[in-house]
């Protein structure tokens, strides 16, 4: 215990020291040299490995020695490769394998594991025949690269090969002026007023959606130019200006809602993404998919919509025909048991109403002063025991009771019959806020 209790000890007391030259009570720790080591490194930084023999707090771990400086790489990012220039050690292609070269194409510089040519079931070295130049070697080891100089991706990068591609964008607009100007031409010698000449003249051509293929001098290269964006569309964004609107979601550019939903559909322009993916063959797309989750689900496992899509179709189809066979018998069995007038002609339900109307022998509608409520789903005029009223048709000092006899006792019986009409409360009473029905008169059983 007491040698556990030394080393607690000791680490706090560490510990209080390294928090006291933090906060700068206490000046820094100093090294073999004189510099201070500062505070706030970690310890892993400030503590040697085990192999090296340290006894004295010091950073001589963390820097090269005068003899590891010597081993350090001394090509730098700039100096790996001369910019520019050719990498071709000679125009001329050599005529028979040299020893050392590469055992594929049989030029220099490489190896047969590093060559950029085809691999031949014949090599150089077999044949004797070089395929390709020789390439220039570098002029340094690998190992004399530093960081950056060995992972520098634009090494013997030429700037002055841009120019080609400038070359090339400058060809395909003066291709695209030039096709303008003969589709200009074109028109105008198709018009036949001056009116329409005027107007070809002031609009001029526009060529947002044309497709110009430009070839090149050579005749090697021939590329395909389209513009695929057509000014003439809307942002979808720009459809409703309504912070509340359909939600646009810019990294993918969609829009699934509706952003004019009450706009007549036939004048709408777009009417969200939704509509266009709910269109075509989404719908049988998604119902053969519902149905290959319930026939895997039923314990039909030939059925798989992705593994055998066609196979999935097909079954869908007959599962379809057979239903509407199913559903045509029925339809006919019913028919020829109950007639084929009613069946054929259902009653028109959508405008029923509860309330009750009365109609002259002319068919006009008379007018009613009776003001009918719709039903609710909760029970109505339930007359308690022998009540007259329901309970809470009566009020007074913060209670509900009964209109007919004012008894505040949900499960009391009625005593309207033998109380004083004195002590009953009048319809023009105002502590009642519900109508009060007249107590009804005891009847006589016959």
């Amino acid at each position: 215990m007491s040698l556990n209790y030394q080393r607690q000890k000791d680490f706090q007391k560490r510990k209080d020291l390294e928090e006291a030259r933090k906060a700068g009570r206490i000046p820094a720790e100093v090294d073999e040299e004189g510099r201070d080591i500062n505070p706030h490194l970690p310890n892993y930084i400030t503590q040697a490995p085990f192999y090296v023999a340290q006894d004295v707090p010091s950073m001589k771990h963390q820097y090269f020695t005068n003899e590891e400086k010597k081993k350090q790489p001394k090509i730098g990012f700039n100096d790996r490769f001369k910019r520019g220039g050719s990498l071709l050690a000679s125009k001329k292609k050599a005529t028979h394998y040299r020893r050392g070269a590469c055992k594929n194409c049989g030029a220099t510089g490489h190896k047969a594991k590093d060559c950029l040519d085809r691999p031949r079931r014949r090599g150089a070295k077999i044949t004797g025949k070089v395929s390709s130049h020789d390439y220039k070697k570098a002029e340094y080891d690998e190992r004399e690269l530093t960081y950056d100089a060995s992972r520098d991706s634009w090494a013997n990068y030429d700037p002055s090969s841009y120019l080609n591609t400038v070359d090339k964008f400058k060809k395909i607009e003066a291709a695209r002026s030039k096709m303008r100007v003969d589709e200009l031409k074109r028109r105008l010698n198709d018009a036949t007023t001056e009116e329409e000449r005027e107007h070809i003249l002031t609009t001029g051509i526009k060529d947002e959606d044309k497709t110009i293929d430009v070839v090149p001098e050579d005749g090697k290269v021939k590329s395909t130019i389209r513009n695929l964006r057509q000014r003439e569309n809307i942002a979808k964004y720009l459809r409703n200006l309504d912070p509340n609107s359909a939600y646009y979601d810019a990294k993918t550019r969609s829009m699934r809602e509706n952003p004019n939903p009450n706009v007549d559909p036939a004048e709408l322009e777009y009417a969200g993404d939704n509509f266009t993916r709910y269109s075509g063959d989404f719908k049988d797309f998604a119902e053969q998919q519902k149905y290959a989750y319930q026939a895997f689900e039923e314990g039909k496992t030939d059925v798989h919509f992705q593994a055998t899509p066609t196979a999935a179709e097909r079954l869908h189809r007959s599962f379809k025909e057979s239903k509407q066979k199913e559903l045509a018998e029925a339809k006919l069995r019913i028919t020829k048991k109950y007639g084929q007038t009613g069946f054929q002609k259902p009653l028109h339900r959508s405008n029923q109403s509860l309330s009750y109307q009365k109609y002259a022998p002319t068919g006009q509608l008379l007018p009613s002063d009776t003001i009918m409520f719709p039903s609710s789903k909760y029970e109505e005029d339930i007359f308690l025991a022998n009540h007259t009223s329901i309970f809470g048709s009566y009020w007074k000092d913060g209670k509900w009771g009964f209109a007919c006899c004012h008894s505040f006792d949900r499960n009391s019986q009625c005593t309207s019959s033998i109380s004083s009409s004195s002590t009953r409360q009048r319809p023009d009473d105002l502590s009642s806020t519900a109508d009060i029905k007249e107590p009804a008169k005891k009847r006589v059983k016959m």
